[in-house]
């Protein structure tokens, strides 16, 4: 979605118009005729919250340059990327010489800053602006949204009853006229109440009468109209009549739009409802009591049947519910399990239409797999085959032979990938029930590993892949592994990407001798070009500063791309404890261009956190524990938490212990990646003999290294002075207090 947004702003906005200088105000389209003229000065008409370094960042528009399609291309897509940008538009105008002056105009995006509801009775504010609006501070706001918002809240009061609601959205922008903020206010007239002030129950409700079901949906005539209270009454009456058997029963739908379900009287607030329920013949699913135990009569077939869902039980369904239950039996070793049904309709004993399915069952014995021999394996032992098969104690045709693949697998795997199973048997033992498997197997010849040839690696020596061969055994002179040859490409191949070759290619050949039992592996590489990171643009942040996020970044415009700095910077930023996700995205990842721009889109969570905790134990007796703390103050990303402990006992023990303290984070402290924390503490003892109280504070240096030896972490220390160097001149796992 977001890809298609950005072509869209770019195609949208990016009409490049030309002034005369004759006539000031007179704009016309560009013509061919200033194409390729040199930009003699360049000017930004932007917002005043934006800085014209950040704009100069993303211009590819330069002046002494020529002023060329790509350019202005590139250069409305990078604004847009920035973030709360609605529009760009550039302007050119033709100057003395050949030369021309370019304007590049921005327009914003609106963000919520502020939202009053003024009216609202039956809905309170944050119903209104949280559930049925979806909306939160720092959320983009565009005008045309308007009559869309109101719409979808006169909706929500049409849902408690309030149809004649009136709902209008007050719009002020830029209140503080240096900002992108819309205040927001919602002024609502609720007007009356809808009634129901009849309920209309009609079709085939036997044997049920009208009483009995208003029960069942707990509605009453004079009730407010709720549609949650609607719903909830329709979906308990669906249940309550499966409890009851009767699972074709058909109730109805309540729309007020539909004058077959519902009468409304604008003029009176009156609304009729008119349900149609039809309870339809009680079904009953019946199993022959000497086949079948009480479990499996009770819940567990009507399970496996799935009978609560089918809506229509006829004399068709019965060879088709008998062959479910004969795989149910079968699965657990009954593998001779037959199962013969009937149907039946006609009336119960007190006159009502019933539906019967009667199940009889022959389970048969029961079978278990005692012994699996295999014949002509010298290579590997039966055992050794048998773990792999994982062979369950039950035997099942389709299930064996899957098992059978495994073992092959297993030969293949140490060289026979000749290995197969050309013959299998089975033995029953009808006194006992046991099968006796026979498998008789040709192993081949075990094809040994001849040589590993890499050709076109000229980015990376064969030296640089020689670790990695030896890890996955292939290497001459070892048994040849096919499942081998494919994860060691992936392993070569990833080497290739943490250097910003993302396109590198690797194809495999395989060749075997006549005899098989020499394979020789050739890998062909195709390298391809090297990718760099670009720039990085941030979305989704409401609260959280673009600084708080950019600062986590193992990502260095310029620096080769790597997949594994993206995957890190993306558990950095969630590991921050204020955002739900992030994802890491190319800008254009269809383009491909060799410098490639990132969105980092991330949706924040709410900071804020409480934590309780009670306890008991026979030393210290009762505990309870409560903390009350912020993640993201003011989007800074720092913290601060107020936590209470205590212990105490009953009266006849002494002991009692109270801590309470106050706890302050601040990170990148000095702008390195070191966390500061500053602890407040009153701890309070009584011990026996004694009272004892102690006040601290306590000052702590917490630091990442993986953060720490980043590059850019490490040309910011060197500029931190001599106390940064020696900072990272210690041994990891340091927590430096003072």
């Amino acid at each position: 979605m977001r890809r298609v947004l950005l072509i869209f702003a770019v195609l949208a906005s990016a009409a490049l118009w030309a002034q005369s200088a004759a006539a000031e105000g007179a704009l016309k389209p560009l013509g061919q005729d200033l194409w390729g003229k040199e930009v003699e000065s360049l000017e930004f008409k932007i917002p005043p919250w934006m800085s014209d370094n950040e704009i100069r960042r993303v211009n590819k528009i330069k002046e002494g340059a020529q002023l060329e399609r790509w350019r202005v291309r590139a250069t409305i897509r990078r604004v847009y990327l920035l973030g709360y940008v609605e529009n760009v538009v550039v302007k050119a105008r033709a100057l003395d010489g050949g030369k021309v002056h370019v304007r590049l105009e921005v327009f914003p995006r609106y963000q919520v800053r502020d939202v009053t509801v003024k009216g609202n009775y039956k809905l309170n504010d944050v119903e209104i602006i949280e559930d049925v609006l979806k909306m939160e501070m720092g959320d983009d706001f565009r005008v045309e949204d308007v009559p869309r918002l109101e719409q979808k809240l006169r909706d929500a009061y049409r849902d408690v009853g309030n149809l004649k609601a009136d709902v209008k959205i007050n719009v002020e922008l830029t209140k503080l006229k240096l900002d992108n903020k819309a205040d927001i206010t919602i002024e609502v007239n609720e007007r009356p109440t809808f009634r129901v002030v009849k309920i209309d129950l009609y079709g085939d409700l036997v044997p049920y009468s009208r009483s009995r079901l208003l029960r069942v949906l707990k509605w009453k005539e004079g009730m407010d109209y709720e549609r949650e209270r609607i719903d909830t009454g329709l979906n308990r009456l669906k249940t309550w009549l499966k409890k009851r058997q009767h699972y074709e029963a058909r109730v109805s739908d309540i729309e007020l739009d539909d004058e077959e379900t519902a009468d409304v009287n604008e003029d009176q607030s009156e609304i009729t409802l008119k349900l149609r329920v039809d309870v339809g013949p009680r079904v009953e699913i019946l199993y022959d009591d000497e086949c079948f135990t009480c479990a499996q009569k009770k819940w567990k077939l009507d399970k496996h049947l799935d009978v609560e869902n089918n809506r229509r039980f006829t004399r068709y369904i019965v060879e088709p519910y008998a062959e479910s239950i004969e795989q149910y039996f079968r699965l657990r070793g009954y593998l001779d399990a037959a199962v013969t049904g009937e149907f039946e309709g006609g009336v119960d004993e007190d006159g009502r239409p019933v539906k019967r399915l009667l199940f009889l069952m022959d389970k048969g014995r029961k079978y278990k797999i005692e012994d699996i021999d295999f014949k002509n394996n010298p290579s590997y032992s039966d055992g050794d085959l048998e773990d792999e098969m994982d062979q369950g104690k039950y035997f099942l045709p389709e299930d064996f032979d899957k098992n059978l693949e495994n073992a092959v697998a297993f030969y293949n795997r140490n060289g026979y990938i000749q290995a197969k199973v050309i013959q299998k048997s089975a033995e029953i033992d009808e006194g006992t029930g046991e099968i006796f498997l026979t498998v008789v197997m040709s192993e081949g010849p075990q094809a040994i590993i001849n040589s590993v040839t890499l050709n076109g690696n000229e980015v990376l020596p064969d030296k640089k892949f020689a670790v990695t061969l030896e890890e996955q055994d292939l290497v001459p002179g070892l048994p040849y592994n096919p499942f081998l040859v494919a994860e060691t490409k992936t392993r070569m191949i990833a080497k290739y990407l943490g250097r910003g070759y993302l396109k590198a290619r690797i194809r495999e050949k395989i060749k075997i001798s006549e005899d098989g039992t020499k394979v020789d592996v050739v890998y062909d590489f195709v390298e391809g070009r090297q990718y760099f990171f670009g720039n990085v643009y941030v979305h989704g942040n409401k609260l959280t500063k673009k600084h708080v996020i950019t600062r986590e970044l193992f990502i260095t415009s310029g620096d080769p791309f790597n997949y594994e700095d993206v995957f890190a910077s993306q558990q950095q930023l969630m590991k921050l404890g204020f955002f739900n996700s992030v994802k890491i995205e190319p800008v254009n990842p269809d383009v491909d261009e060799e410098v490639v721009d990132l969105i980092v889109d991330v949706d924040e969570r709410n900071a804020g956190y409480i934590q309780t905790g009670v306890g008991y134990n026979t030393y210290n007796g009762y505990q309870g524990a409560f903390e009350l703390g912020h993640k993201n103050l003011a989007g800074h990303g720092r913290s601060i938490a107020f936590r209470t402990d205590v212990n105490f006992r009953d009266e006849t023990f002494l002991f009692d212990q109270r801590l309470v303290a106050i706890t302050f984070g601040w990170p990148w402290v000095a702008r390195l990646p070191m966390d500061g924390e500053l602890t407040l503490a009153d701890d309070q003892r009584n011990l026996i003999g004694y009272d004892l109280r102690s006040l601290s504070a306590t000052v702590a240096l917490k630091v990442e290294f993986p953060k720490l030896f980043y590059k850019p972490a490490r040309d910011a220390a060197e500029r931190g002075g001599a106390f940064a160097v020696q900072i990272l001149g210690r041994p990891p796992g340091l927590r430096v207090r003072a």
